[in-house]
């Protein structure tokens, strides 16, 4: 599960052809080749992704 960046809620990820989508507040908010680590939030492939804040 990952949390999303807009609405704050805890996401399922699912399989979806090759990948991984996570879908929230009507956005793909997590798309990757492996699963995400929990409570992470993600930018494309899985990688982690800067949200700016310390």
């Amino acid at each position: 599960m990952v949390k999303c960046p807009i609405c704050g809620k805890e996401v399922r990820v699912i399989p979806f052809g090759s990948a991984f989508i996570g879908v929230c507040c009507s956005k793909i908010i997590y798309r990757g080749y492996k699963l995400p680590e929990t409570g992470i939030n993600t930018g494309d492939g899985g990688e982690p992704k800067e949200t700016g804040q310390a």
